[in-house]
C-alpha cells in the first residue's frame, strides 16, 4: 500500500460539498474528504463536487461519500482513492494512481499521463483496484495504463482505453458485461 493512513479533513451530512478555489488552494495531502459526518451512516447522500482545480502533483487525495463524486475542474495529483455511489471524473485529470469503489454506480475517469490501478488505505479500510458492484467502468487515458490491482464491475461493462501501452498485472472481471 503506497500511501497508508490518510487523515480526515472535512465532514458534511446530507449536503453537497464543493471544493471551490479557496479550498483547492489549501487542500494539502495526504487527506481524505468524507461526505458524511458519520462515515458508517448509509442513510445520507452527500455529494462531493470538485469545482476548482486540485493542482497538487505530489499529493494523494481520498474522497468518501454515500453520494456521487463528480467534478467540473481537473485533479492533478499523485494518487486518488474514491468511494461513493458513483464517480464521474471526466475533466482533464492528471492522476498517476487510482483506486475506487462505487455502490452500484459507474466509475468514469478521463486522464492524461501514466496511470496505475493501485490501492490506498484510509480510515474506512483499504481500496484496492476498482470495484463498482454492477456499474460500468470507463477509463480513457492518454498515456500508459498499468492494472496492478483488480478491476471488477460485477455485471457492468468494462472499457479501458490506453493511448499508449496497457499492462495487465491483475484480474479484470465482469460476470456478464462486456470487457473492451
Amino acid at each position: 500500500t503506497p500511501h497508508a493512513n490518510i487523515a480526515s479533513v472535512a465532514l458534511s451530512d446530507d449536503q453537497v460539498m464543493t471544493i471551490d478555489s479557496k479550498m483547492a488552494g489549501v487542500f494539502i495531502s495526504p487527506k481524505i474528504l468524507y461526505g458524511n459526518s458519520n462515515v458508517n451512516d448509509s442513510n445520507t447522500t452527500s455529494a462531493i463536487v470538485i469545482g476548482a482545480t486540485l493542482n497538487h502533483p505530489s499529493s494523494v487525495f481520498g474522497f468518501s461519500t454515500t453520494g456521487a463524486i463528480t467534478q467540473t475542474a481537473p485533479i492533478i495529483a499523485m494518487g486518488l482513492g474514491a468511494r461513493g455511489a458513483r464517480a464521474v471524473l471526466n475533466s482533464a485529470n492528471q492522476i498517476h494512481q487510482i483506486a475506487a469503489e462505487t455502490n452500484g454506480g459507474n466509475f468514469e475517469l478521463t486522464n492524461t499521463g501514466a496511470l496505475s490501478v493501485s490501492s490506498f488505505t484510509t480510515g474506512q479500510g483499504t481500496l484496492a483496484g476498482i470495484t463498482t458492484q454492477n456499474g460500468a467502468v470507463n477509463i480513457n487515458n492518454t498515456g500508459a495504463i498499468s492494472i496492478d490491482n483488480p478491476i471488477n464491475s460485477g455485471t457492468g461493462n468494462i472499457n479501458v482505453v490506453a493511448h499508449s501501452p496497457l499492462t495487465v498485472n491483475a484480474a479484470v472481471t465482469s460476470t456478464s458485461g462486456n470487457i473492451l
